[in-house]
């Protein structure tokens, strides 16, 4: 009986003592980045005039002038709807 008890004893000793001198681990945690799409306002695209390849040169001018403010248009709006998301 001495043998068991005395067995009984070592165990609880070396599981106490072992348990404490366990360095306390540190979790770690981990941060994904989420990307978050917010909804884009719709932008038209912009309707550009034809050129016409027997028009004359002032005419195809005009056109060209026209279609460029146009973009420029879409491109203020596309540059708004941008900073929607931001």
């Amino acid at each position: 009986m001495n043998m068991l008890r005395y067995a009984v004893v070592v165990a609880s000793l070396a599981l106490l003592t072992g348990c404490a001198s366990l360095k306390p681990q540190a979790n770690t945690v981990t941060c994904e980045t989420m990307i978050m799409k917010c909804h884009v306002p719709e932008v038209p695209p912009a309707e550009l005039e034809i050129i016409p390849p027997d028009a004359p040169y002032d005419t195809k001018l005009q056109i060209i002038l026209n279609n460029c403010l146009k973009i420029q248009q879409e491109n203020e709006l596309l540059r708004k709807a941008l900073e929607v998301c931001k």
